[in-house]
């Protein structure tokens, strides 16, 4: 019988039931493990697959709905298409499950961890967070969350920044059944930060005892400085009602359509190069250089290097991940015959800026 991957199930559950058939199919050394911990309840569903009728075009998941009929409880589900008239009652064997309880592994954090409980929760982006626990330890306040759904959010640094801004904590431990859905970028970024992805796997693997974790974390805790920010793009924006402008070697103003105008450092836009300590990297070079030739660069430029194309493609991430847009910056090269920016940008500054000598990482 093929096993599946309860963490990456549990990931993209809304409701955390899984059914009998997809119960057994879980290995059985972790079902010890959840049982030993008493991890899982039983349960009855919430949803159910639509098996869908014979020339019905919809595939639904059904919610499943109960009612009592001469003191027996009934569950059932109906058909929202109309192709089913009278409701489909399912046996109890169908609709019993086993709910893995969030309650009982917060407990088991804060017994194990010796944190103190907390039952706070938010919500960013219809993606909900439980907080578990909130302590302090060597003078540095911790606090812990929980969260499902990550793989829904098509920027993890931008989420987990918001939930560290709001629950306002020097060290930040998030935990989720995978991390599949953290690219590169979003490690790279978040390992300059206090704020820490450990997956579910890990707390058990661990008996539940962050403390050791917490400790090292500690030990490395960066600066309380911006390590990086999202600019607060109003939804529907367009690259072309952007205006960067370069008020002096180390900042920018930026304006958008809606919003007032906003200064950013390039540590706060994510051009700091982690090799030189505090100096920009060679995107924000690149990025001057674009305000001084009022967002063109080409090949033919004596400032062209061999890896030219491979850092502009690099500033086109860092540009879509601070701006949280997912439509390119740039005009189509083939089209116009160089790199050309879709919105405005220009250098304002008082000093002169210096031309970069060499675009070439």
């Amino acid at each position: 019988m093929t096993q599946i991957d309860f963490f990456q199930c549990l990931e993209s559950a809304l409701e955390p039931v899984f059914d009998y058939q997809t119960y057994s199919k879980l290995h059985p050394d972790l079902i010890g493990t959840l049982q030993k911990y008493k991890l899982f309840q039983d349960d009855y569903l919430t949803e159910i697959s639509c098996d869908r009728c014979m020339d019905c075009p919809e595939e639904n998941i059904l919610e499943i709905k109960y009612d009592e009929w001469q003191g027996v409880k009934r569950y059932f589900y109906t058909c929202p298409t109309g192709y089913l008239t009278n409701p489909v009652i399912l046996p109890d064997e169908v609709v019993k499950g086993k709910r893995f309880d969030f309650n009982r592994l917060s407990e088991l954090i804060c017994e194990n961890s010796k944190l103190r409980p907390s039952n706070n929760c938010g919500n960013i982006q219809d993606i909900t967070y439980d907080e578990i626990a909130c302590d302090e330890i060597n003078g540095q306040s911790v606090r812990v969350v929980y969260c499902i759904g990550l793989s829904r959010t098509d920027n993890i640094t931008r989420w987990v920044n918001k939930v560290y801004q709001e629950i306002n904590s020097k060290i930040l431990l998030v935990i989720t059944p995978s991390l599949n859905a953290v690219c590169s970028d979003d490690a790279r970024i978040l390992e300059n930060s206090n704020i820490y992805l450990i997956t579910l796997k890990t707390v058990l693997e661990n008996g539940f005892d962050l403390t050791g974790i917490i400790t090292e974390k500690i030990s490395k805790e960066k600066p309380s400085v911006k390590v990086f920010v999202t600019f607060p793009t109003p939804a529907g924006t367009k690259w072309g009602e952007i205006t960067i402008q370069f008020v002096s070697n180390d900042s920018v103003k930026i304006s958008v359509k809606g919003i007032a105008p906003q200064r950013f450092t390039f540590a706060e836009m994510g051009f700091k190069d982690r090799r030189k300590g505090d100096l920009p990297n060679k995107l924000w070079e690149i990025l001057k250089y674009l305000a001084k030739e009022k967002g063109s660069l080409s090949w033919d430029s004596d400032k062209a290097e061999p890896k030219l194309q491979q850092n502009i493609s690099r500033l086109r991430r860092q540009l879509k991940r601070f701006f949280v847009l997912k439509d390119d910056p740039f005009l189509s090269y083939k089209q116009v015959g160089k790199w050309k920016t879709k919105f405005k940008i220009e250098d304002l500054s008082y000093s002169a800026i210096p031309e970069p000598s060499d675009l070439e990482d």
